[in-house]
C-alpha cells in the first residue's frame, strides 16, 4: 500500500504541474505552451491576427496601429528589407499563408518594437522560423528599464508568452538579434496571433504558478506529518 493517502498525491500532482507551466525570470515567468499561458493570465486584454489587413503595410518609417499596441521598426533606416504587415498573397511565406508581421532585425542595426496602448502583465505570440540566422530575442520593457527577455524558437508556430509576477508592469516589448554576424546577414522571421492582458493597476500581483506550486508542497508536508507516527 502506497504510502501516501489521495490528498497527499494530489498535493503532490498540483504542485509539480504548476511548476511546469512556465519558467520564472526575476519577476518574469516564460510559457512556450499557449493553453498554459492563456490560463495561467486568466483573461486578455486585446488581441490581434493581422486579419483586417488586406494590402500589406509598412512599419518601417511609421508606426502600425494593431489592436491594444503599435509596431514600428527601429534603428537604420537604410535597409528596407520585410518589416511590414504583409497581407496574401505572401512574398516571403514566413508562416502559415495569412496575414501576419513579416519582421527583419540585424544585430546593432535594427529591432523591432511593439509598444501597448496600456501598461501591459502579460502577452504573447507565435514566430516562425526565427533562428535562420543571427537568431531573434523577445525584450520586455518598462520605459528604458530591461525587465526580461527570452530566445524565439526556430519551429513554426512557435508559441512563446510572458506573465510579469513581480508588481511590474510593461510600455513595450522588442525584437532583437541574439548573434552579430558580419555583413548584411539579419534575422528574418513571422509574427502572429499577439495577445496580451492590461495591468491592473494598484494591485501587487501574487507569483501565481510559484506560490500555487508552494502551496502544493506545503499541503504534501501536512499530510506527511498526518501520518508520522507519534
Amino acid at each position: 500500500m502506497s504510502a501516501f493517502r489521495p490528498a497527499a498525491k494530489a498535493a503532490l500532482s498540483l504542485g509539480l504541474s504548476l511548476a511546469l507551466l512556465g519558467s520564472a525570470q526575476a519577476g518574469v515567468v516564460w510559457f512556450t505552451d499557449r493553453t498554459a499561458w492563456t490560463a495561467a493570465v486568466g483573461g486578455l486584454s486585446f488581441s490581434e491576427d493581422f486579419s483586417s489587413f488586406v494590402t500589406d503595410q509598412s512599419f518601417q518609417l511609421a508606426p502600425v496601429a494593431l489592436n491594444g499596441m503599435s509596431i514600428q521598426r527601429e534603428g537604420l533606416t537604410d535597409n528596407n528589407f520585410r518589416n511590414l504587415v504583409e497581407a496574401p498573397p505572401a512574398v516571403f511565406g514566413d508562416n502559415n499563408g495569412t496575414a501576419h508581421a513579416s519582421m527583419y532585425t540585424n544585430a546593432g542595426e535594427q529591432q523591432v518594437r511593439i509598444t501597448f496602448s496600456a501598461l501591459n502583465r502579460a502577452f504573447g505570440g507565435e514566430s516562425w522560423d526565427a533562428t535562420g540566422s543571427e537568431g531573434a530575442v523577445l525584450e520586455i520593457f518598462d520605459g528604458a528599464s530591461l525587465l526580461g527577455s527570452h530566445e524565439l524558437a526556430g519551429g513554426r508556430g512557435a508559441f512563446l508568452g510572458y506573465i510579469l509576477d513581480g508588481g511590474d508592469s510593461a510600455s513595450s516589448v522588442r525584437f532583437s538579434s541574439i548573434l552579430n554576424i558580419a555583413g548584411p546577414s539579419g534575422e528574418g522571421f513571422g509574427y502572429d496571433n499577439l495577445a496580451g492582458a492590461n495591468a491592473q493597476i494598484g494591485v501587487v500581483p501574487v507569483p501565481g504558478t510559484v506560490a500555487l506550486a508552494g502551496l502544493g508542497l506545503l499541503a504534501l508536508g501536512a499530510a506527511r506529518r498526518r501520518q508520522s507516527p507519534r
